[in-house]
């Protein structure tokens, strides 16, 4: 989308957010073809939520009603459009590797679908490829905080998101020292996915880190045993010797 198109869309954009708000937030939450905007909208008027309004007042909304509920229709359509943008945008960005427009699509597209926990996700990995990118810097750390914070949220949206939970252990043990706080993602991400190696490698090293030696052997054994990859074999075969003292 060219640049004259974004413009198109923010200028019908903004011709519709003057509308009246409390519209727009009741077709937000409705999902009937036709709306009972006056009923929905005399609860919104009353004080305790119930549909008594003087009646000039509901004379007067259904005067507002029939004037902008086209309108009303149009912006949500058309905020719909616009999130459908952010989000080819950012994928775009992100397969290029340009990681912060990649971030500020991301989350411009969570602000319209904000049910989606696939988007904290991707915002996660944009903020982790930045801290990782930052060097030395204190930016280095407050990308990776951002990164933290974007998959909490993922995680919350939908508590069985395993991506995410996979991500944040790695985060923890890898980038923000703190591989204690990654058990209990990646025993959670381990219990949906028994069978991945990857996530036996991610436990097997915090467990390293924790001093708890023996089930981090296991786990290495586990992937000697399990994986397919000669390389993930080799692997964890060097880090049994590691960890057994240079032992076999």
């Amino acid at each position: 989308m060219r640049n004259t198109d974004i413009t198109i869309y923010k200028t019908r954009k903004a011709v519709c957010i003057g509308l009246s708000l409390f519209c727009i937030l009741l077709v937000c939450g409705c999902d009937s073809p036709r709306k009972n905007y006056l009923e929905r909208l005399l609860k919104l008027e009353s004080a305790d939520g119930s549909p008594v309004v003087p009646e000039e007042r509901i004379r007067e909304l259904k005067n507002e009603i029939r004037a902008v509920e086209e309108e009303v229709r149009t912006y949500v359509d058309l905020e719909r459009e616009l999130g459908t943008f952010y989000k080819m945008a950012a994928v775009d960005f992100f397969d290029g590797g340009n990681f912060r427009p990649a971030l500020e699509n991301f989350i411009k597209a969570m602000e319209i679908h904000g049910e989606s926990p696939s988007l904290p996700y991707y915002a996660a990995l944009c903020a982790a490829h930045l801290g990782k990118a930052a060097g030395q810097t204190p930016e280095r750390q407050a990308y990776y905080i951002r990164a933290e914070e974007y998959y909490l949220h993922s995680i919350r949206i939908s508590p069985g998101f395993e991506d995410s939970m996979y991500g944040l252990a790695v985060l923890y043990l890898y980038e923000l020292n703190r591989p204690g706080d990654g058990f209990d993602y990646i025993q959670r991400y381990l219990e949906i996915r028994p069978s991945s190696v990857k996530g036996h490698f991610v436990r097997a090293a915090a467990y390293a880190t924790a001093g708890r030696t023996e089930d981090a052997i296991d786990d290495y054994r586990w992937i000697v045993d399990n994986a397919k990859d000669p390389e993930e074999q080799i692997e964890a075969r060097r880090n049994i010797e590691i960890l057994m003292g240079g032992g076999a």
